[in-house]
């Protein structure tokens, strides 16, 4: 299993860099439940962040147009790590479980098949803990933004995905033939309108719930 181990990451708006960039934790299972934070939360990064040079952006954020990076921050905290004695860490409730930045990091290039509608399992395995997410192009993302983008990949792109690739090997037994067919879904569903549209339905049902913090998100697309 691909566990790292580092110091703490540091809490909201406490990076010094030269020049801030907004970016965005997912935290883990651990951190929520234990420790009361919320799912996501923003914190500024140096624009010389090892995100940057070290990872390259997910295969649908490229797609869509919002090419994002996501670094598991590795660390574990001993509040929520001695909880449970011998934690089984191959469950999907185990502390570092963390089931949406995994599917932020669904693969689909067309050109591996194999890999198509899967996560890299080496490395976002079930021991995932709390992630980082940044935009490649240093623009600012906020918690609104990476939430719906989780969303997004979570709901709207994960099933028809996955049914896609129950059927495909047998309706499509060329592979240039399933190639084509992926072409197809990528164009039709890995798109900003499909997203715009997933944003809006969030916007609009975190506003009716009374999240006035929502009132006046806009889309990442905005800074595109």
């Amino acid at each position: 299993m691909s566990q790292v181990f580092s110091p703490i990451p540091p809490p909201p708006n406490t990076d010094t860099s030269t020049r801030g960039v907004k970016a965005v934790y997912i935290h883990c299972l651990g951190d929520r439940k234990v420790l009361g934070l919320p799912k996501y939360t923003e914190v500024t990064i140096s624009d010389n962040h090892v995100i940057f040079t070290r990872e390259k952006p997910t295969d649908i954020s490229v797609h869509i147009g919002i090419p994002l990076l996501t670094r598991k921050t590795g660390y574990v905290d001993p509040r929520w790590a001695d909880k449970k004695p011998r934690v089984d860490y191959a469950s999907p409730k185990n502390p570092m479980s963390n089931i949406k930045a995994l599917y932020v990091n669904l693969r689909s290039n067309i050109e591996h098949e194999e890999c198509w509608s899967w996560a890299d399992m080496g490395k976002w395995d079930k021991t995932i803990g709390t992630v980082l997410v940044a935009r490649q192009d240093k623009k600012d993302i906020t918690t609104h933004e990476v939430e719906d983008l989780a969303r997004f990949f979570y709901y709207d792109l994960s099933p028809p995905m996955g049914e896609l690739g129950e059927y495909i090997y047998e309706d499509y037994p060329k592979k240039a033939d399933r190639k084509k067919v992926r072409e197809k879904f990528t164009k039709d569903f890995m798109c900003q309108a499909k997203f715009e549209e997933c944003y809006e339905k969030l916007k609009a049902e975190r506003v009716a719930a009374g999240n006035s913090s929502w009132a006046t998100a806009v889309s990442p697309y905005s800074q595109v």
